[in-house]
């Protein structure tokens, strides 16, 4: 299975820059993100090249998926509320995390496709593990944005807890990112933009994401993103801040480390970290064989990491700006869409999804899984659990 450190494994081991540019692919850029390097790099080949890497991978006429856009729409018609857990039928595993797996199952008379995550009740015993998992189903089911997964209704018995969701068949825009090495800045913009709107949406509802990385961002059928797995994410009232020490290790901001309490902001130091591993393939901190080792890194700031070639002038300020030390410093979401990277990026037509987007993922069928790896059925019946936590879940 084709992990993210593996993908780094590969990356470094692989040295493709120096195949590419002649030298290291590396160059420093002073506090303003202008390169102190005198060489140059020629955008224009690169993302021809990539664009074309692209297409390849995902390139499809619209009517094939028109299907599936009929399928989002029946399910609309359908009421997913009206469905139970017993007449779900299994599909395929798409996808195995730390509290459970994702399944694609069918529901109703019309076989409608819908994503089922379900957690084995036993493996919850850590009381901020349980209020994480209601906290997801709380902000999930309140959540009302084209670019969040929908949830459209929980279940619960002696052995799982379940969500009902919508299918987004095109996979994880990191399984994208690794067949693609790295995207070139048009499409790297599209994907950021669309994941700022999410964020937009999430912080004027006073919700904290926390989990933001390439693995939670998932393409629907038209090539759109939307955010999944919020079990990080935590409602906060006004001036409240939160002070769990949680996230990914690659993403996870530098107050998050220094456990000092932490608001929407951590969310803008992600972004950063995001855009950064769009346009080169790694993120900008790393440690592949202890990930723990990637903390004290990120503590000395973004000013200590190299900005290969492949970074714009003007997406290596968006990093910077993002990842600035202190989160104060850190521009909103609403200066950040004026900055220079985002000029002639649409934002109406973004937020309307009447943009046309890099690409359409190709799905043959509404339980097309052909985009996610592939897992084992899990067979095991897990030891049940009685405990009244999750009674009204």
């Amino acid at each position: 299975m084709f992990s993210r450190a593996c993908l780094l494994w590969y990356i470094a081991r692989e040295e493709s820059d120096i195949h590419r540019f002649g030298h290291s692919g590396q160059v420093t850029l002073d506090s303003y993100g202008d390169t102190t390097d005198s060489e140059t790099y020629d955008s224009t080949s690169e993302a021809s090249e990539e664009d074309n890497q692209l297409e390849n991978f995902l390139d499809c006429e619209e009517q094939e998926n028109s299907f599936i856009s009929d399928s989002e729409s029946l399910a609309e018609e359908f009421s997913p509320s009206t469905v139970t857990l017993d007449s779900l039928t299994w599909v395929a595993t798409l996808g195995v995390g730390g509290y459970g797996r994702v399944e694609l199952v069918t529901g109703g008379a019309d076989k409608i496709p819908f994503a089922l995550k379900k957690m084995k009740k036993i493996e919850l015993a850590d009381p901020q593990q349980r209020q994480h998992i209601l906290a997801e189903k709380s902000i999930m089911l309140s959540c009302s944005s084209p670019f969040i997964v929908k949830l459209y209704q929980t279940f619960c018995d002696p052995s799982y807890l379940y969500m009902l969701m919508e299918p987004c068949l095109g996979g994880e825009l990191w399984t994208v990112l690794r067949k693609n090495k790295r995207f070139n800045d048009s499409t790297a913009r599209f994907y950021v933009g669309c994941v700022i709107l999410a964020l937009d949406y999430l912080h004027e509802e006073g919700v904290i994401y926390r989990d933001l990385k390439p693995e939670n961002i998932l393409l629907d059928s038209s090539g759109y993103i939307k955010l999944t797995d919020f079990g990080f994410a935590k409602q906060l009232a006004a001036g409240e801040k939160a002070w769990t020490f949680c996230g990914t290790p690659e993403y996870v901001a530098p107050e998050i480390i220094t456990n000092k309490s932490h608001d929407y902001r951590v969310d803008i130091w992600s972004l950063g970290i995001l855009v950064y591993e769009l346009l080169t393939g790694i993120p900008p901190f790393t440690n592949k064989a202890n990930p723990a080792l990637v903390y004290p890194e990120i503590l000395k700031g973004i000013r200590t990491v190299h900005f290969p070639n492949c970074v714009s002038a003007s997406a290596s300020e968006i990093i910077r700006q993002c990842c600035r030390l202190s989160p104060s410093q850190r521009p909103s979401l609403k200066i950040l869409k004026h900055f220079i990277w985002f000029a002639g990026l649409d934002w109406v037509m973004l937020a309307d999804r009447s943009l046309t987007p890099p690409s359409v993922p190709r799905i043959s069928s509404s339980v097309d899984t052909s985009n996610f790896d592939s897992y084992k059925r899990d067979l095991d019946e897990p030891q049940e659990d009685f405990s009244d936590w999750a009674a009204n879940y």
